[in-house]
């Protein structure tokens, strides 16, 4: 068990009962001759019934720390999921802005295509038949 103490100063010290007993005796005489004995006794049956509720004390908090460790690496896993995620979607973002540029520019090409066929069917109907297309793209080329 452990008592605080301040110095002259303020300071703050942490102080083992049993190293005040065995290092100081003579503080434990001053206090037994100062103290009658039934309030000795009441204060050490006092601590005595203290000291295992404060240790149950000591473990609950040490617990919550760990847990409270274990959540924080659990945020930090989270976290770093989330990013994950957020690049992921980033992506799939710059990927489907891609696709409709392609798409857009197919969607032009099939036009030029669909207008030239049509140029082609005219030329077809003017001149009745397939050997007259050909004559024609000889002639340009």
């Amino acid at each position: 068990m452990k008592a605080v103490q301040f110095d002259a100063h303020g300071d703050r010290d942490v102080i083992e009962y049993g190293v005040l007993r065995s290092e100081f005796p003579e503080i434990r005489a001053t206090a037994d001759s100062l103290l009658p004995r039934s309030i000795r006794e009441d204060a050490g049956t006092l601590l005595d019934e203290m000291l295992p509720q404060i240790r149950k004390t000591s473990e609950l908090v040490r617990d919550i720390s760990a847990a409270s460790e274990e959540q924080g690496q659990g945020v930090g896993q989270i976290n770093s999921a989330m990013r994950g995620l957020n690049e992921a979607t980033q992506q799939n973002a710059s990927a489907s802005e891609e696709l409709a540029a392609t798409a857009e520019e197919m969607g032009s090409q099939a036009q030029m295509l669909a207008q030239l066929m049509a140029f082609f069917k005219t030329v077809k109907q003017r001149h009745g038949g397939g050997d007259s297309v050909t004559r024609l793209l000889q002639k340009s080329a």
